[in-house]
């Protein structure tokens, strides 16, 4: 994939650990910044929503276990992924 338009998703980022248990370490492509972060839980309701400064932390100590999806914004194009929060 050459590109994607603003608006569309795209899974191609790093979280990890995942399995998590306190925190997710979120690397865009590009060393693109992260702009926006929001938790989805497995009805897609958000659960969690931060802005970034740049450090790629993503603090999940207090949310119960489970599956989630992350949706990861760098303010052009938005990315998706699933998580497990152990």
């Amino acid at each position: 994939m050459a590109g994607i338009s603003a608006g569309s998703a795209s899974s191609k980022f790093d979280v990890y650990p995942n399995p998590a248990t306190d925190r997710l370490t979120i690397a865009l492509p590009n060393n693109a910044e992260v702009v926006s972060v929001q938790i989805l839980d497995v009805r897609g309701a958000v659960i969690n929503a931060a802005r970034y400064e740049g450090n790629g932390q993503l603090n999940v100590s207090s949310l119960a276990k489970g599956m989630y999806t992350l949706t990861v914004s760098d303010g052009q194009t938005t990315y998706r992924q699933r998580f497990v929060k152990e």
